[in-house]
């Protein structure tokens, strides 16, 4: 008997091309694009097979990949402007978009609208800027209205950055949220300016170094010399220190350079009790802070490492989840494009 299926995705049109000396490094170019291919449909999905559903920071990786790989950019453009109509009912942009559940995953609305900012360098489209404006200024503001008598940003929601045993509670200031949204009030108010709007810009920017300062006092740990995960709902800090969260720390510049420097070098040796990252699709905001410091080397090493765990047990995409996050099984979902980082 004979199994048969057909394809139904985007029609990308591969424009990119890579190629070295490396057939491992051969295999995960092409492994990773395929799957950002088998994961394009009438939106980006997080996956072709269980849920098939347009996950919006996931969606900003995968857009990343297909600039690049396919060249291609009005898949991004309807996702960005399809993700900023969820503000017609919540007060930051939802996880899944459109959808029944009305979620909120505060890291995933901050990566939109860092996303918006990027499809803008990529294309120079300043009619698509001029009408996703007033939902990234709406975004900004209600975010904003959310800090708490420490100036830091807090909001009862699934909290949730990788899949990994991180302190991110519902009823929580979380250290990732919080300097992601550095970083989105940096690139709202690059928007801002690219539109003439000067005086929003300024606001922006001068909120996000009161919220880098906020970060630099009430979360970081003198004895670790690093972030901690959380501040718990008594307003403690939490005990744990993550990969994850000092990686997003470093990559969005939400701490003095003093700091920043000895995140890299923790990054670049990760103390052992560290949580460490446990998916790909974090795997790709590590390798943009080691890009960020220049560090490619470690990225192909660690290219070398996790992906050819996939390739050694016979992938022909990549997994949503390292081995060795759940003992029962290699992976969560076999075909995850928010893992086509390499």
């Amino acid at each position: 008997s004979n199994v048969h299926c057909l394809r139904s995705t985007y029609p990308m049109c591969q424009q990119g091309e890579f190629l070295c000396s490396d057939p491992a490094l051969n295999e995960t170019w092409r492994l990773g694009r395929y799957t950002a291919l088998l994961c394009s449909e009438d939106t980006f999905v997080d996956c072709p097979a269980y849920e098939q559903t347009f996950w919006v920071g996931d969606a900003r990786n995968e857009a990343l990949i297909t600039y690049y790989v396919h060249g291609d950019y009005a898949l991004a453009r309807r996702c960005w402007l399809l993700a900023a109509e969820s503000l017609q009912r919540s007060p930051l942009v939802e996880s899944q978009v459109p959808s029944g559940w009305q979620n909120i995953l505060p890291a995933w609305s901050l990566l939109w609208a860092i996303a918006c900012q990027e499809f803008y360098l990529h294309t120079g489209d300043l009619a698509f800027l001029q009408e996703v404006y007033p939902a990234l200024r709406r975004q900004a503001e209600n975010a904003l209205a959310m800090r708490n008598g420490q100036g830091l940003f807090f909001i009862r929601a699934w909290n949730m950055l990788d899949w990994a045993p991180m302190d991110t509670p519902e009823d929580g200031v979380v250290t990732h949220q919080n300097a992601w949204l550095v970083e989105a009030l940096r690139r709202t108010a690059s928007v801002a300016q690219a539109l003439g709007h000067d005086g929003e810009a300024g606001r922006f920017l001068r909120a996000a170094d009161e919220l880098r300062l906020a970060i630099d006092r009430h979360l970081w740990s003198e004895q670790e010399h690093a972030f901690v995960d959380c501040l718990r709902a008594d307003g403690s800090p939490s005990p744990v220190i993550s990969e994850q969260t000092n990686t997003v720390v470093y990559l969005c510049r939400a701490a003095s350079d003093e700091r920043l420097a000895l995140l890299e070098a923790q990054l670049l040796s990760c103390p052992p009790h560290w949580v460490r990252i446990g998916s790909p699709f974090m795997m790709f905001f590590h390798f943009e802070a080691l890009a960020s410091a220049g560090h490619f080397g470690r990225i192909v090493a660690l290219t070398r490492e996790r992906w050819g765990e996939m390739l050694a047990k016979g992938a022909t995409t990549c997994w949503e989840t390292f081995p060795g996050f759940d003992p029962k099984w290699w992976t969560r979902s076999h075909c995850h494009a928010w893992s086509a980082a390499p």
